[in-house]
Order: structure tokens, then sequence, then C-alpha cells
């Protein structure tokens, strides 16, 4: 009889990393458009999309990442998305969903 226990943090960051595998280029250096989730306030960077073409299929993927992601009770944030991936996304309506800065909000005045 098999229980079930709960996802750690690494358990979660590794199926955050294996949802994205296919889905993102692990390339490093330079400014380009990356996948971060924040996990227990530690931004962790799953992924860079320099590589991938910026059309619905990356939206739709973002999207169920978010999910996911969300799912676990963390939050994912794109950092430096560029002008073309912001505007499809709030073209889709998902602007107020996917964060395209990982900035955290002002305190509050």
């Amino acid at each position: 009889q098999g229980g079930t226990r709960a996802m750690s943090s690494a358990d979660g960051r590794r199926l955050v990393r294996d949802e994205l595998r296919e889905e993102v280029a692990m390339d490093a250096g330079g400014r380009s458009p990356t996948v971060v989730v924040v996990v227990d306030g530690e931004q962790v960077v799953v992924g860079r999309l320099e590589r991938l073409p910026v059309d619905l299929a990356l939206v739709d993927a973002l999207a169920r990442l978010h999910l996911a992601v969300r799912a676990l009770g963390w939050a994912m944030c794109l950092r430096d998305p560029g002008q073309e991936l912001c505007a499809l996304i709030d073209l889709v309506g998902l602007s107020d969903v996917l964060a395209t800065s990982c900035e955290p909000p002002p305190p509050p005045a």
C-alpha cells in the first residue's frame, strides 16, 4: 500500500525543469528572455528562451508551466522577455497572468 508524501522544494525544482526541458534552450550568458520560478522567496532560473520562436506555442507552454508552478504554491516570472513576447502575451490576454518582470512589487505607500 503506497502512501503520499509532500513534495519538497528540490522535487518541485526537478518537476519544473523537466516540464521545460524540451521547451527551453539552456544556454548561459547574455541578456535573453529567461523563465524564473520563485520558490520560498528564492529566484530559480529554469531556462532561457533565446532560441525559441516567439509564437503562440511558446505562450501556451509558458501558460501551462505557470499553472504547474502555481499548483505547487510558487510564482513564475519572465526576466528580460523582450517587446515581441510581451506584445504577444498581451494580445492573447495573459498579461495579468504571466508576469513579464521579476522585480518585486513596490511597497505600499
